[in-house]
């Protein structure tokens, strides 16, 4: 970056800022694809939360408890505010409490079939998988919260895949909404969340997948 293009102090923060952010979106975003979704929830919570929480974790997945063995059981015994807090969270977020759709400017049947599709795939209902796409950006829409935070709106790709029925398939643009604290230098990525994905007002941003072909012959 040139001289004259500087960035100020504030400048500075943001982009720091974004790049953590980013870095966690792009966890939260595997997770997604893998199907990961217990996971993914705790990316939505504060590190606070998050910690408290991890425990419901534990017993979301049998394996890893089991890698745990006794010792992790033991821990986690004692806690069971935070494993109802983490029960209760998981099902409002595979229910779609993160989505903020009320600005897609699309069909209401369309968006209809498209949050039913995301919400049977985060809810496992459905075969298939959801993929997050992140475009690299510097400084991102941003908002100094004045309490050392800040809010970033960083664009996403979203795509909902459907392995039985290819006609589910939409791609849409979002913004994850995300914040996290505001610092001049590098934050750990885990000190922010993502609160919500919004639709993005600025353009159209739905598309049903064309059919698939005919079989040949």
């Amino acid at each position: 970056m040139g001289k004259d293009a500087e960035l100020t102090d504030e400048g500075r923060m943001v982009q720091e800022a974004a790049y953590s952010a980013t870095r966690l979106v792009d966890e939260w975003g595997k997770h997604l694809k893998e199907g990961a979704i217990a996971e993914a929830y705790l990316f939505t919570l504060t590190p606070a939360q998050r910690k408290a929480q991890t425990v419901g974790l534990l017993w979301e997945s049998p394996a890893l408890l089991a890698a745990g063995g006794l010792g992790l059981v033991g821990a986690s015994q004692g806690r069971a505010e935070g494993r109802k807090e983490f029960t209760e969270g998981l099902k409002k977020f595979r229910d779609g409490s993160f989505l903020d759709l009320k600005d897609f400017w699309v069909d209401d049947k369309v968006k209809a079939a498209m949050t039913a599709t995301l919400k049977n795939l985060l809810d496992g209902k459905v075969a298939g998988r959801v993929d997050v796409e992140l475009p690299r950006i510097e400084i991102p829409e941003f908002k100094f919260n004045g309490d050392g935070t800040l809010t970033l709106h960083l664009p996403l790709v979203i795509t909902t895949i459907s392995t039985l029925n290819p006609a589910e398939r939409f791609f849409y643009t979002v913004e994850a909404i995300v914040t996290g604290p505001a610092a001049s230098k590098p934050a750990d990525p885990e000190a922010y969340r993502v609160i919500r994905l919004r639709g993005n007002r600025g353009q159209i941003p739905v598309m049903p997948a064309p059919p698939p072909p005919p079989p040949a012959g």
